[in-house]
């Protein structure tokens, strides 16, 4: 994310009539400033979507595993170590 933040200042920085190149894997294309900005915007959405995504995903795991940990101590009590969180 911080370094979609620094690109997009960086084009905030640069001439609108600058010829720019995207990377794609090993291409690079030739865009114009207007066109970069709207697809680093698209990146920057997806990106922060898929962020909530994963941490709603660790969220739920960690609430899974706490359920897990107290069935095994309530089963076993202190004859297992698990480790903590």
């Amino acid at each position: 994310m911080e370094e979609i933040d620094d690109a997009l200042t960086e084009l905030e920085l640069i001439d609108d009539d600058a010829n720019l190149r995207l990377k794609f894997g090993e291409c690079f294309i030739r865009c114009d400033v207007d066109s970069a900005k709207d697809y680093i915007e698209k990146v920057q959405e997806t990106t922060k979507k898929e962020a909530v995504e994963l941490k709603s995903a660790v969220e739920e795991t960690q609430k899974k595993m706490n359920k897990l940990k107290s069935t095994l101590y309530g089963k076993f009590g202190n004859s297992i170590q698990l480790e903590e969180d």
